[in-house]
């Protein structure tokens, strides 16, 4: 498949050659593209070569439904239905019946652009939410090259937290200046998260450093921050992660990590 698309590519064959892998878990691959004018949809099953479907709604309402989507999740007054119902006409009924043919549990979903900050498994087809049929696992394409990739019997967690209260850091937040205080509950969450694993570490506050972290970053499997996030999905020089002791980190500088998973909560 040969687009425009600025964000994202597909490689039909890497996915055509996914297919033993994908009946292995009982998975199907749900590979949007955002397009100016359109929306490319791409499925691939455990039966089925990758198909291909043209949804017909522009870069821009697509954008300003997500927003309405996100805010909708955030308020508990407001209604999330219909933009739920709207997305899933977009994303996921142009593929219904592969689904539900294919007979697979699990969705592995390679969003594109701004898809990236909802979640499909809170849409709704009009009768259930995505959530009560099928697990939904998002991975980046890059993780297409493996996605029967098994986890070890014991993970290796790394968990860190900005947590004090009553400690404050000035960032950049666009065009302001903006302070960002402790989140007075992730110590707890982060101890929780680590209680019962045998090959962990926990970093609290000042501890929580680039210069602590990237060192052993790449020993671990799984990274968990419970801290301060910015996300711009047009610019990631301007999206940043800040650490307990005040240190950012742009999503630029973190491809260079070589991570297997990273959990950013």
């Amino acid at each position: 498949l040969s687009t425009e698309s600025r964000r994202q590519s597909v490689n039909l064959d890497r996915l055509e050659s996914l297919r033993d892998d994908l009946k292995a878990i009982n998975a199907a691959i749900v590979y949007p593209l955002i397009l100016s004018d359109r929306l490319e949809l791409i499925v691939v099953t455990p039966q089925a070569p990758p198909l291909r479907y043209t949804v017909d709604v522009r870069e821009e309402e697509l954008h300003q439904t997500i927003q309405a989507f996100r805010r909708d999740l955030k308020d508990y007054t407001s209604n999330p239905l219909p933009n739920a119902q709207q997305l899933y006409q977009w994303l996921l009924a142009p593929l219904a019946d592969d689904l539900e043919q294919s007979g697979v549990s699990t969705i592995l979903y390679a969003p594109d652009s701004r898809l990236r900050y909802m979640p499909l498994s809170a849409l709704h087809d009009g009768n259930q939410w995505v959530a009560e049929t099928y697990q939904v696992n998002m991975i980046t394409s890059q993780s297409l090259q493996d996605v029967n990739h098994q986890p070890t019997s014991e993970p290796t967690v790394l968990a860190a937290a900005f947590a004090d209260a009553n400690q404050a850091h000035e960032v950049n937040v666009g065009q302001t200046r903006s302070e960002l205080k402790g989140l007075p509950h992730a110590a707890r969450e982060v101890a929780l998260l680590t209680a019962g694993q045998p090959h962990h570490q926990m970093l609290l506050n000042q501890e929580f450093s680039v210069n602590a972290i990237a060192p052993v970053a790449n020993e671990y499997a799984i990274l968990h921050f419970a801290t301060h996030a910015v996300f711009n999905p047009d610019d990631p020089d301007n999206s940043f992660i800040l650490f307990g002791n005040g240190d950012t980190l742009t999503l630029s500088d973190i491809p260079n990590w070589s991570l297997i998973d990273v959990d950013l909560d």
